[in-house]
């Protein structure tokens, strides 16, 4: 698979989602009050941001082809 092939972004944004949900079953059942709470949810953050920067990034690829 080409790295900037549409499979290969649609497989790396199914992964990208599939990640972020893992990450927000860990905060659902983490405490209100866990220490690691706030580096979690960061996470779960960056991966939602990586997620719509290759969104977008494919649909401006698109739109040039």
């Amino acid at each position: 698979m080409t790295p900037c092939s549409e499979a290969a972004i649609d497989s790396d944004l199914r992964k990208l989602q599939e990640l972020r949900d893992k990450v927000c079953e860990c905060l659902n059942v983490l405490a209100a009050n866990d220490v690691g709470r706030s580096q979690i949810t960061m996470a779960a953050s960056f991966l939602q941001m990586a997620i719509e920067a290759l969104t977008r990034f494919k649909s401006e690829r698109a739109l040039l082809q």
